[in-house]
């Protein structure tokens, strides 16, 4: 039996409507790595308010999986249902947002701005690293495998971005933004 702790990390998983397999694919291999994972189910508005608002979730790593449109996250594609927010503006999402000290990875598509990264810098996140476009559906799952695989090599986590980032064209387009960096 090998010795040393159980974990070197625990990662936050914020999981938005139709982003189940995606979480289910990335979740068991997290813990094949010795990272503790809490799935947040973000089901409604006022969930949504306390897990991004900083009231849930403690991890230093926050995975968000939720989809992604230009300057919104989504959090029930197509839904209509009276007095159900699906979506959440930038401005929305930047008066409820407290992230101190977190590396964040956000899954939806056209996240990666500059815009958005500063979302969640001014929020407290020490990273921002998410889809400048729009992924293919498994490669943000790779992407978010591929940089954590790379950090329990002992990479920086801009190392382990790159490593992730240099596999194909799919997962070149995710982008990190840094609070002490100007890029």
């Amino acid at each position: 039996m090998t010795e040393g702790p159980t974990r070197w990390t625990n990662v936050d998983i914020f999981q938005g409507h139709g982003m189940a397999e995606i979480v289910s694919a990335i979740r068991p291999s997290l813990e094949t790595m010795k990272m503790g994972v809490t799935v947040w189910p973000l089901v409604n508005e006022r969930n949504v308010r306390r897990v991004l608002g900083g009231e849930d979730g403690e991890a230093p790593y926050l995975l968000i999986a939720m989809h992604g449109d230009t300057g919104r996250l989504i959090l029930a594609p197509g839904s209509s249902t009276p007095g159900f927010t699906s979506a959440f503006s930038m401005p929305e999402v930047r008066t409820m947002l407290r992230v101190p000290g977190k590396v964040v990875i956000a899954m939806g598509c056209a996240s990666g701005t500059r815009e958005w990264a500063d979302v969640y810098l001014d929020a407290g996140a020490t990273d921002y690293i998410a889809p400048a476009e729009a992924p293919f559906a498994h490669s943000a799952s790779l992407l978010v495998i591929l940089l954590f695989y790379a950090l329990t090599q002992g990479r920086e986590l801009s190392e382990a971005v790159e490593a992730a980032r240099n596999v194909d064209s799919e997962l070149a387009m995710w982008r990190h933004f840094r609070a002490d960096a100007t890029t």
